[in-house]
């Protein structure tokens, strides 16, 4: 799952003129018609497109500051649960601040 959201982050991730990686993609897929091996990346397990769908409701509400994207907060997760009535087990929550630090890497990271 980890391979697959790092590659997810990274085609999402805006470059200097705030598009993303993905949509530069697309747009030469248009342009070539054909496709691109750069968007085709790891499969995310099917048992695992719950809690991706979960972790991306969650980030929708994340907060940032000067330097970029704030962390998930335990209190933010309890909160998305709450006004979502979706429990997650303890596992789960271990699983989305995984994919939160993750997410947090790349998009404070220079590298492009």
């Amino acid at each position: 799952m980890l391979t697959f959201a790092e590659h997810q982050f990274k085609l999402a991730k805006p470059n200097e003129d705030g598009k993303s990686m993905r949509e530069h993609l697309e747009q030469v897929e248009k342009q070539l018609g054909k496709e691109l091996e750069e968007l085709n990346g790891p499969r995310l397990p099917d048992v695992l497109s719950s809690l991706w769908s979960s972790f991306l409701s969650i980030n929708q509400g994340r907060s940032a500051g000067f330097s970029g994207p704030n962390s998930l907060s335990y209190t933010d997760i309890k909160a998305w649960c709450e006004l979502t009535n979706t429990p997650l087990d303890a596992r789960e929550v271990q699983t989305i601040k995984l994919l939160d630090s993750v997410y947090i890497r790349i998009m404070t990271s220079n590298e492009r």
